[in-house]
């Protein structure tokens, strides 16, 4: 899956929290990788659900397998 193409996809149906979201992933996701869903949310300044919802909206079981389609992109 190509993580970036997919966010822009769904980008316009996504709620206002999730859209803050896809934009920091678009523009910070080797932070995505290596940062926890908490510390995240408190970062951009969305709840840690708002994060997981995002995860969701990709077609994604969760943070973990969004961390994990980031970091095997980066490598």
């Amino acid at each position: 899956m190509d993580l970036q193409q997919k966010v822009k996809e769904v980008f316009p149906d996504l709620s206002t929290g999730q859209k803050k979201v896809a934009k920091y992933l678009l523009v910070q996701s080797h932070t995505c990788a290596v940062t926890s869903a908490q510390k995240l949310g408190e970062e951009i300044g969305v709840s840690e659900t708002a994060i997981i919802r995002f995860c969701y909206s990709l077609g994604l079981s969760g943070f973990a397998e969004l961390q994990k389609l980031i970091r095997n992109q980066l490598i």
